[in-house]
């Protein structure tokens, strides 16, 4: 199997989506986070162009892709002011059973339709009840469109902010994420990985599809590896778990690694096997 597929492009077509329904006041699709993520995007024209990276400003430039994907801006409909409403009840509460109780009910209640107003509640929250609900929400239900759209605002950002995003990147839990995930790690190819792409790979570890998986073993590659074998050590899935282990053992459709790393995946999945 080629490892190296030709994933950067897919960032193009998840961005375009992402784009008509932010620019258009199209909702985004959350599905339930169940099954296997699908993979339509077939674009085999130019990639996402790539900043430069500059090592000696890394602060700076945290996440170079950042800035290049698009960002929210989508109207919010009713659904999604009322979301807010609820969002400023919880600001208004005193931390207590009251607070818990409407927090949990938040982060259970995200939809399609009012999605737009949980990232609202995540940008403006001044508020730790309000900045939880919001990013476990997010995390449990956002699709590749929006969480690109969340990369996008990342270096938007005040620095002290950003960790929202990375949170939700890295709890990741809708196979629909997949294909966006990896569209904001292979839109960055600097050597040094940032914080936000490596939260996107692990991201990619935590929802451990099938398809997500072998972009994280496709790499482990010179340069590469130390990013991937983290990110796979949070593989959890037992499809993922399977797939590492039949790599370490030099399974042809794992022939692209070299045989160097398969004492570290053995490792990996052994470790991933026990209770």
């Amino acid at each position: 199997m080629n490892w190296k597929l030709p994933l950067a492009a897919a960032v193009v077509a998840i961005a375009g989506g992402a784009t008509l329904y932010l620019a258009d006041g199209r909702r985004p699709t959350l599905p339930q986070a169940s099954g296997e993520a699908t993979h339509p995007m077939a674009t085999p024209a130019g990639a996402l162009p790539t900043a430069k990276h500059d090592h000696d400003h890394q602060h700076d430039h945290d996440a170079p892709a950042a800035a290049l994907l698009p960002r929210i801006s989508a109207p919010l409909n009713a659904q999604a002011r009322a979301s807010m409403q609820d969002f400023d009840r919880l600001r208004d509460l005193a931390p207590g059973d009251a607070a818990i109780a409407l927090g949990r009910q938040l982060e259970a209640a995200i939809t399609p339709d009012n999605a737009a107003g949980y990232v609202q509640a995540l940008l403006k929250a001044d508020n730790a009840a309000v900045e939880r609900s919001a990013i476990a929400a997010l995390a449990r239900s956002a699709d590749s469109a929006l969480m690109i759209g969340l990369a996008g605002e990342y270096s938007a950002m005040p620095p002290e902010h950003r960790g929202r995003v990375l949170q939700i990147l890295e709890g990741a839990a809708n196979p629909a994420a997949t294909d966006g995930l990896i569209g904001i790690v292979a839109a960055d190819t600097s050597e040094k990985r940032s914080p936000l792409v490596m939260s996107a790979m692990y991201g990619i570890a935590n929802i451990g599809t099938m398809a997500g998986v072998q972009y994280l073993l496709g790499q482990v590659s010179p340069g590469n590896a130390d990013f991937a074998l983290m990110a796979l050590e949070r593989v959890r899935t037992p499809q993922g778990i399977e797939m590492i282990r039949a790599a370490a053992e030099g399974s042809k459709d794992a022939d692209a690694i070299a045989p160097a790393f398969r004492p570290a995946l053995r490792r990996i999945a052994d470790a991933a096997g026990k209770p």
